[in-house]
């Protein structure tokens, strides 16, 4: 079964002068890719599922510019205008063959 686990995670700035921020809190969810028999009638595949669900959900950049086996995804980080809390996500993928991983990774970036 092929799926994608986004992980979420929320900064803050304290108060004091910082390098970077501080996480205040994170979260897992996984996304189930797979076809299923509607899917596999409308020919699409676990590849085109996630290109889907990734482009949806606003992917920025990839973890590598170049493909490779453990290659993931990240969104812009997105800073609550109101309470300063920098929320980001990255995606990575589990139960992809190195087939699919590549055409994904061709997909979202235009590299091979």
């Amino acid at each position: 079964m092929a799926h994608l686990i986004q992980y979420s995670a929320e900064y803050r700035w304290p108060d004091e002068p910082a390098d970077e921020p501080e996480k205040i809190s994170e979260d897992e969810h996984k996304y189930n890719v797979t076809p299923d028999t509607y899917d596999r009638a409308e020919g699409l595949t676990v590849v085109d599922l996630a290109h889907t669900l990734l482009k949806n959900a606003g992917i920025y950049e990839a973890s590598s510019s170049s493909w490779n086996k453990r290659v993931w995804y990240i969104t812009e980080p997105y800073t609550h205008p109101y309470t300063g809390v920098i929320e980001e996500h990255t995606y990575h993928l589990h139960g992809f063959t190195a087939d699919e991983s590549r055409e994904l990774f061709k997909r979202i970036t235009g590299k091979r």
